[in-house]
């Protein structure tokens, strides 16, 4: 037994050289390959930026103080999820008009593959297939002979909503809310 306890700090020392290595590694990694990134506030593993969020109180306060350090365009990460924050106008405009076709895309999950049929819906990301059902939709669906053909329907529905709303309102306060909600199905 005595003779193995020289070699511990020599072990010890091996451990922690090969732990620090491997971190320095790791997070050369991580850096390289987040280099293109926007700047944001420091994380945590498995929560992100979430916990800078909570700290604030209430989270719009917590934007507006990191869009002073961070700059206009940040990265937060909530959760696994990365988010890039717009905070200015003019940043807001480059994004939404200069490069709307980059910004156009949304994750796909597991769900909304089962669900749109491996995303190929008119509400996903456009490109040739999201091109030629909008397409479809505007000529078939929404063409003005065919929206002229429910002119009827729509002037019955309209005639139906009015005399209701005038006959309920010689007894009590109308909610044309509701009344509204449920003629638009039938409109």
């Amino acid at each position: 037994m005595e003779s193995a306890l020289p070699f511990i700090p020599y072990f010890l020392t091996s451990l922690l050289l090969l732990i620090l290595s491997l971190n320095w590694f790791m997070r050369k990694r991580v850096t390289h390959s987040k280099a293109e990134l926007p700047p944001g506030p420091w994380t945590l593993p498995f929560i992100g930026s979430l916990h800078h969020l909570a700290a604030a109180g209430l989270p719009h306060h917590a934007l507006h103080k990191f869009a002073f350090v961070h700059g206009p365009v940040m990265l937060l990460r909530l959760g696994e999820i990365d988010l890039v924050v717009i905070s200015s106008r003019e940043a807001a405009k480059e994004v939404m008009k200069t490069h709307d076709a980059i910004f156009a895309n949304r994750p796909v999950t597991p769900t909304a593959a089962v669900l749109t049929y491996g995303c190929k819906d008119i509400a996903w990301s456009s490109g040739p297939y999201w091109r030629q059902i909008r397409r479809i939709c505007a000529t078939e669906l929404l063409s003005s002979k065919l929206v002229k053909s429910f002119f009827s329907i729509r002037q019955a529905e309209i005639n139906s909503l009015l005399k209701t709303s005038t006959m309920s309102s010689n007894k009590s306060p109308v909610n044309l809310s509701a009344m509204t909600a449920g003629a638009k199905p039938e409109i």
